[in-house]
């Protein structure tokens, strides 16, 4: 079986921007068929431990340490240039399977 792909939606206290943006994620996933997929949520802090995630999707900073993907999520908080985004996502996605 093949490993979901893993997504971590971190914002600075990953309760609200967060959770907007991980619905929007989780819905893209589910009406472009990219399954398995596994979307969480967390706040910036907890990418300091260890995180095993394929790509972070944030609405903040990230230090520079992180060597996992980062993707910028504000553009689906404003609604323009969601679909780069997405796009990207869907790269990374594809790059996974």
């Amino acid at each position: 079986m093949t490993k979901p792909f893993s997504i971590l939606v971190v914002c600075g206290t990953g309760i609200a921007t967060s959770t907007m943006v991980a619905t929007k994620v989780k819905e893209y996933a589910e009406t472009h068929g990219l399954t398995p997929i596994q979307v969480r949520q967390g706040k910036v802090m907890d990418l300091l431990k260890s995180s095993d995630a394929d790509v972070i999707i944030a609405t903040t900073q990230v230090p520079d340490s992180i060597t996992i993907p980062v993707i910028n999520a504000i553009p689906l908080l404003t609604g323009m240039g969601t679909q780069a985004v997405f796009d990207k996502i869907e790269d990374l996605f594809r790059q996974h399977q």
